[in-house]
């Protein structure tokens, strides 16, 4: 078992499933506020229980936890189709960032999507481009004043 200071990344258990829509209320709530409360309400009800469980079964869908003394503190969501990989979420309770779990679920989500035969990674984000080039994800482009006017980063890395 690990102790607070020991992170492992893994597929959740069925017991671990869960504790994700907590993460997602969570990732609305800290990182997310500027969602309107209908966004907010859709986001939750796509990642719930059952959806998420389903995700856990479906082979191109890659759910990915991080584990801190058998307590869920992050989780990242991708899949592959047509080799291309997709990061969908990617999300670390505040009050264990610093310690490169973001970095360890990203780099364990590339590592499992090039096993599916993905050669290049793409996503988007409104909130962590530095933390994605950080990861060397290059800039494509920007959406500006998008959603909720906000700009929309879209990179990708070829792995």
């Amino acid at each position: 078992m690990p102790t607070d200071s020991e992170t492992i990344i893994c597929e959740p258990s069925f017991k671990d499933i869960f504790s994700l829509p907590f993460l997602f209320e969570r990732a609305i709530q800290t990182d997310f506020s500027f969602y309107s409360d209908q966004v907010k309400k859709r986001i939750i009800r796509k990642n719930s229980l059952l959806r998420l469980f389903f995700a856990r079964l479906r082979k191109h869908r890659i759910l990915l936890v991080a584990k801190t003394a058998e307590k869920c503190v992050g989780l990242i969501i991708s899949s592959c189709n047509a080799n291309i990989g997709v990061i969908h979420w990617l999300f670390v309770l505040p009050e264990y960032r610093g310690k490169k779990i973001g970095f360890n679920l990203v780099k364990k989500s590339e590592d499992e999507l090039q096993k599916q035969g993905c050669h290049k990674i793409t996503l988007t984000t409104e909130i962590a481009p530095e933390f994605y080039k950080g990861l060397g994800y290059l800039e494509e482009g920007v959406l500006k004043k998008h959603w909720w006017k906000k700009d929309f980063t879209i990179m990708s890395k070829m792995v």
